[in-house]
């Protein structure tokens, strides 16, 4: 309950007023992803593989848990993509692979609280450490 204070008090009321208008509670409002304005930094995201069975985890030089501070999922996503996709060869008789990272099917993504891991700094990987 006191995060969706904090939320609440990060509307204003021209947003309080498009929510109600649009049929959203103002309780909505952190689904909506509004940090609160005295909260600095960034959210710190978890990045779990899925199914390592796929083939193309073969796109990954790791195959981890991941935690990233970003401003949002798809940056974390995009983060998480450029530290560790590689290049694979494209056998054709193989089906196409795609790196794993940016897709929901194969890395679960949420956003965490931990205090090992600040908000403050840049957009980068924390874990495992590079």
């Amino acid at each position: 309950m006191p995060r969706l204070l904090t939320c609440v008090n990060a509307i204003s009321p021209w947003m309080s007023q498009r929510l109600h208008t649009m049929g959203a509670r103002v309780a909505d409002a952190d689904l909506l992803h509004l940090r609160p304005l005295s909260e600095p930094g960034m959210p710190i995201w978890k990045l779990t593989p899925v199914d390592l069975r796929d083939s193309s985890w073969e796109g990954s030089s790791h195959k981890g848990i991941v935690i990233v501070r970003a401003r949002d999922e798809p940056s974390a996503r995009n983060i998480a993509a450029t530290a560790f996709d590689v290049k694979t060869r494209f056998n054709p008789a193989k089906g196409l692979r795609f790196p794993p990272w940016k897709r929901p099917l194969l890395v679960k993504v949420e956003e965490i609280h931990d205090r090992r891991y600040e908000a403050e700094g840049p957009a980068e990987v924390l874990e495992p450490t590079l």
